[in-house]
């Protein structure tokens, strides 16, 4: 173990350094958060709270080429992230959508998933790839975080979704939880914008 990582949300946590690595690279996402003051002012959620992704095990390459008498060791393969800077970088765009069409058009929201997912005919119109398979499991993913905040009759689909999104499942699987941070981060930089609008969106 060469580092810790602390956060609210999960505590202390160890990050270890793997037989034969030479360091560590840490990819973190953030997040809005509630500041708290002593001095009596209201909370603010104008805070940045972090969290990580994925932890890489670095390895300089070996001076000396490898052959069959001496393989690599699968102990020193390198971890993978569970959704590469790209694949993020997409996600977090399409739930910046679905954050607009909750404050604004909470009826465009399933128009807006079918367009995010695997096989939309608007990619194949631009020449532009498919997503990924791990990119499209995230999609699919943020439907179904989604569709599951299901407002009552006097909550606003902006206000059900942020609820839902704030809320940690359990057994949510890695993918799960970093989709529904994203969403999250989104939702609540729309609230921090634009509160008065956001909270009087009514599906």
């Amino acid at each position: 173990m060469i580092a810790l990582w602390k956060d609210p949300a999960r505590g202390v946590r160890e990050i270890p350094l793997e037989p034969g690595a030479h360091g560590v690279l840490l990819t973190i996402c953030a997040d809005r958060a509630t500041r708290y003051s002593a001095d009596g002012r209201w909370p603010a959620t104008n805070g940045t709270s972090c969290y990580p992704v994925a932890a890489y095990q670095v390895r300089a390459p070996s001076a000396e080429p490898e052959t069959p008498e001496t393989p690599q060791s699968p102990s020193t393969t390198t971890s993978m992230p569970v959704l590469d800077l790209d694949e993020l970088t997409i996600l977090t765009a399409w739930a910046e959508g679905v954050s607009e069409a909750a404050a604004y058009a909470p009826e465009s929201i399933d128009l807006l998933l079918t367009a995010a997912a695997l096989g939309a005919t608007w990619r194949a119109e631009l020449d532009l790839p498919e997503p990924s398979a791990r990119l499209a499991d995230a999609i699919e993913a943020l439907g179904r975080v989604t569709r599951a905040a299901s407002p009552p009759a006097s909550a606003s689909s902006f206000d059900a979704m942020l609820t839902a999104a704030q809320e940690d499942p359990p057994g949510e699987t890695t993918l799960d939880e970093v989709v529904r941070r994203a969403l999250l981060s989104m939702l609540e930089e729309r609230r921090t914008r634009q509160p008065v609008e956001a909270s009087g969106a009514r599906s």
